[in-house]
């Protein structure tokens, strides 16, 4: 076919489009790209230059075959009925060809072989991981599914589902979305959050989330439940972060946990919600790409317009977007090491006060009157130094003392001390003993806050090295595309 270069003649690439966008599945263009660029289906079309084992019934190289010979050996050489899978609760089924090797031999000991939904690839059971289920269509991963051996060879090894024993894949689906509602009903349970960032009850964001990845589980057939409940209890540690941060109050009377009149824990919480809402929309976009091959972009005029995206700019678009959640995910872990750190100064500054009270005892001489000898903090600290004391003092008194979320999500009790703080005044006396007693509690809550910001800090560390891969891996595919076009551009010149 000659290619019409008059001036406004349609070009290859002005593709009729549907209102969103979307390229229209013309019959005519499908025929034509057919003509011009014959589909290898193995049957009608077939591949020349044969392997030279392809005559025999178990050929040794099949796995390193030519797609289009693979195909080609299955279609000429299927003995048993189709494979099939159904998809959805109305019954839609799809039907594949498939074949094990050697024929007749112990199905433990064959290579099982699928042909793609599609007609186009060749799917090898034994060959393959959870990550290569990830990147089946829906109906391909339902095919592998139906297959009788891929509980032994796949399910049961990777802990996936349907295993062994399992029903079928929606029934399996069923179960999960049980989990997903538990989960929901339990956020709801806890009634709206504080309004933040000009949302109105935040726990929303997470709901919204969750109902996500139902949506997301209508797309698949195969199951990591692991992952899956790994998920959904992320989901609900970081309501359970945000509800705690929500509910701290501004410039409390009592229930003290800061020295700051909380302001610092208040502005935390912001930054939460900002973070859950941005992971959010990351998913709707990575989902809608997903769903339609359209990428919502600003266009030259300002108007938003839906691009279509070709196989590079979509994997690139998919690596920034996981770039993109990462560093949402980073911006709260990086607060919440924040919010401990200032609270773990404060532990220091409340050990550093007892420890001045310590040492404002006089030498005990042995006698029991100088070993039970007690004193207030004002009989160590004044002045100024009193004055710049009194705001963690009130924090650690027993009867003004309250639980930072950061004590309560590390499930620790913050240590007290009846201090009897009023004012300016520090009324509670004890020994030289309780004081360095409570001193050393305080070393240990320290201690168990040190270990939980290590552990933040580790996944803080681990969540920028999977943000650098993929941004790397999308550096890296327009790198190719640009490299693929410079050779093409080449060899036509």
């Amino acid at each position: 076919m000659a290619i019409d270069l008059t001036p406004g003649a349609p070009r290859w690439y002005d593709l009729p489009r549907a209102d969103n966008g979307s390229i229209l599945q013309s019959p005519d263009l499908i025929a034509e790209a057919d003509r011009i660029a014959p589909r290898l289906d193995g049957e009608t079309v077939v591949l020349g230059n044969r392997p030279a084992d392809f005559n025999q019934d178990n050929p040794p190289t099949f796995r390193q075959y030519h797609t289009a010979h693979q195909l080609e050996f299955i279609a000429l050489r299927q003995a048993d009925d189709n494979l099939t899978a159904v998809l959805d609760d109305g019954g839609t089924e799809v039907s594949t060809r498939t074949l094990s090797l050697p024929p007749g031999a112990d199905p433990a000991d064959q290579l099982h072989a699928i042909v793609s939904a599609d007609g186009r690839g060749v799917i090898i059971v034994n060959d393959l991981t959870p990550s290569a289920l990830n990147r089946l269509s829906f109906e391909d991963q339902a095919l592998v599914a139906a297959h009788p051996e891929f509980a032994r060879l796949i399910a049961d090894p990777f802990g996936l589902r349907p295993a062994t024993g399992d029903a079928s894949s929606a029934a399996v689906r069923s179960e999960i979305e049980a989990d997903i509602d538990t989960a929901i009903a339990a956020i709801e349970g806890e009634g709206p959050l504080r309004p933040s960032s000009g949302i109105d009850d935040p726990a929303q964001i997470l709901i919204a989330q969750l109902e996500a990845l139902k949506t997301r589980l209508g797309k698949m057939a195969i199951f990591d439940d692991a992952a899956i409940d790994v998920t959904i209890a992320d989901a609900l540690t970081r309501f359970q972060r945000l509800a705690l941060y929500g509910a701290v109050p501004a410039n409390p009377a009592t229930d003290l946990i800061s020295t700051d009149g909380n302001a610092s824990i208040r502005a935390a919480y912001d930054i939460f919600v900002q973070s859950e809402q941005r992971r959010l929309d990351i998913a709707r976009v990575t989902d809608g790409i997903a769903e339609t091959g359209l990428l919502a972009v600003e266009g030259t005029d300002g108007s938003i317009v839906n691009r279509t995206l070709d196989a590079p700019l979509m994997v690139f678009a998919f690596e920034r977007s996981e770039n993109a959640d990462g560093e949402a995910e980073g911006q709260a872990e990086t607060e919440e090491i924040r919010q401990r750190n200032v609270l773990l100064a404060d532990y220091a500054r409340m050990q550093e006060i007892m420890n001045k009270v310590s040492a404002s005892f006089p030498p005990a001489d042995g006698d029991l009157t100088s070993v039970n000898d007690t004193r207030t903090v004002t009989d160590a600290l004044s002045g100024d130094e009193l004055l710049d004391a009194l705001a963690t003092l009130a924090m650690f008194d027993a009867a003004l003392a309250g639980t930072h979320p950061a004590e309560a999500l590390a499930a620790l009790d913050r240590p007290t001390l009846a201090l009897q703080v009023n004012g300016a005044s520090v009324g509670g006396a004890f020994t030289k003993d309780a004081y360095d007693n409570f001193s050393t509690t305080l070393g240990d809550a320290v201690g168990i806050l040190d270990r939980e910001i290590q552990i933040l800090a580790d996944e803080a560390n681990q969540i920028s090295r999977q943000r650098n891969r993929h941004f790397d891996l999308a550096t890296q595919t327009m790198t190719r595309m640009t490299d693929l076009i410079v050779t093409i551009s080449g060899a036509i010149n």
